[in-house]
């Protein structure tokens, strides 16, 4: 004989079971892919070229720091700072004052209270990432040659630069 309170578990059970295999095969909304950083904290930013993993970094010309690779495969470059604002993010050295912040196609490296570009973090192929200025359709991008490159923004590739796809290590 079934009392009362067996015969409601059970219908609990089949609910519960079927509430989660609703669940299972729901699908994740298009924005769903987590962001790889841990805003204010520091990584590396590996970027992956056609040539091989570089790291990036920074040098001084005609008395400004811009944005590049570095020259050997495997160097991790310089250590960022990924803060975020409202969905985007700002970088900056870690440690240091200087902030990413775009002039012309240039990525430069400027105290942050004077010029700080806002980012977007975009999945690319791979579990690799784009940075794209944000609310614009301007993407990191780098020159496709066997050595350290300017990184610079561009909307599209010409067979001289491609987009520029990130992986990212928290930097110790």
């Amino acid at each position: 004989m079934t009392t009362r309170l067996s015969l409601r578990r059970r219908l609990l059970g089949r609910t519960a079971a079927a509430a989660c295999l609703i669940l299972l095969v729901l699908p994740l909304p298009a924005n769903a892919a987590a962001d790889p950083i841990t805003p204010g904290d520091s990584y590396y930013l590996h970027a992956h070229t056609s040539y091989g993993t570089r790291g990036t970094t920074y040098e001084s010309w005609l008395g400004s720091d811009y944005v590049l690779l570095t020259n050997n495969t495997g160097d991790n470059g310089a250590a960022w700072v990924f803060d975020k604002d409202g969905e985007n993010y700002r970088i900056r050295q870690s440690p240091g004052y200087g902030a990413w912040c775009t002039r012309g196609n240039d990525i430069k490296l400027t105290d942050w209270r004077t010029c700080s570009t806002r980012w977007t973090l975009i999945p690319a192929p791979d579990g690799t990432w784009y940075i794209r200025k944000a609310d614009t359709p301007f993407y990191v991008t780098n020159a496709i040659a066997d050595s350290g490159s300017w990184l610079k923004i561009y909307t599209g590739q010409d067979g001289f630069r491609e987009f520029t796809r990130f992986t990212f290590t928290r930097a110790i």
